[in-house]
Parts: C-alpha cells; sequence; structure tokens
C-alpha cells in the first residue's frame, strides 16, 4: 500500500501555507502472516491511518525527481507547471509519502470470511485448506493503520 500527498506551499506576508494538489493512493492485495494463520487483505475500499515515511521537497534550483515528474504527469501538474514557472523559476512542491513495507507490522480491522486456500495441501479428500480473506466496501470500508498505538 502506498500513499502519496503532493502540496504547494504558498508564502504569504507571515506564514507559510500548504494547498494540496494530489492525493494518490495505490494497493494490491497482499497476505498476512501470524503464525501459522494467513489471510488475504483486499484494500479495494480502505481507510488509512499511516504514519508518513519519506517527505521530499522540489522547488527553485531542485527539480523534481524522476518519480516526483512521473506523479506530476500522472495527474497533470507537469505539463502546467512547465508552462506557467519553467524548470528555473519552480514554485515549491512537498512530496508526502506513506508505504506499508514488508514485514511492517500494521493493524486491520474489516469484515472476514473463510474461503478455500488454493496455495495450501489439503491434509483430506474431504477437508480443503482454508484462510481469511478480509475486505471492506464503500459502506463499511477497511481500516489499515502502521500507528504504533494501534498495532501494540
Amino acid at each position: 500500500m502506498k500513499v502519496v500527498d503532493l502540496d504547494k506551499e504558498e508564502s504569504g506576508s507571515l506564514l507559510h501555507e500548504r494547498r494540496p494538489l494530489v492525493h494518490e493512493r495505490k494497493g494490491v492485495p497482499f497476505v498476512l502472516l501470524d503464525g501459522e494463520v494467513r489471510a488475504v487483505v483486499d484494500p479495494l475500499h480502505v481507510e488509512l491511518a499511516l504514519d508518513f515515511d519519506v517527505y521530499t521537497t522540489s522547488g527553485t534550483f531542485d527539480n523534481p525527481t524522476p518519480a516526483e515528474a512521473a506523479l506530476l504527469a500522472r495527474h497533470h501538474q507537469l505539463v502546467r507547471h512547465r508552462r506557467r514557472h519553467g524548470w528555473s523559476v519552480n514554485r515549491v512542491l512537498r512530496y508526502d509519502e506513506a508505504v506499508i513495507a514488508i514485514g511492517e507490522t500494521i493493524a486491520v480491522l474489516g469484515t472476514s470470511m473463510r474461503e478455500p486456500d488454493p496455495d495450501a495441501t489439503p491434509t483430506s479428500y474431504r477437508e480443503l485448506p482454508t484462510r481469511v480473506r478480509i475486505i471492506g466496501s464503500r459502506r463499511s470500508p477497511l481500516v489499515i493503520s502502521d500507528k504504533p498505538s494501534t498495532t501494540k
């Protein structure tokens, strides 16, 4: 799971303001392992409570990295950015990124159900091995958090 927020920093006479430009979320189903129990988490409908892991900026004399330029291009900000400012006089942009890394401890809250486990070896011909699938819906989204207060 990956979340990126892109804000434009605007200088006023007394303070800096951040104006949101882009909020991007990407997630794919993943497997949680807790001892012997396996659960597939499907993050299609999800609310996230994640700590941001990476903070970067681009601006005057600090052009966007290739990854930042790709984010700007995906959200039609790169062309507008070049047309208005060029690369020498950039607006200040702040990129905040949160990622659920492999092996990271997370908390997941959602509806679960049992389903046949295609990856497990059957122990008898009458009983198929099962696994848990944790899902959300538009009305009742899954909640995923990596905040220490929820993972202890």
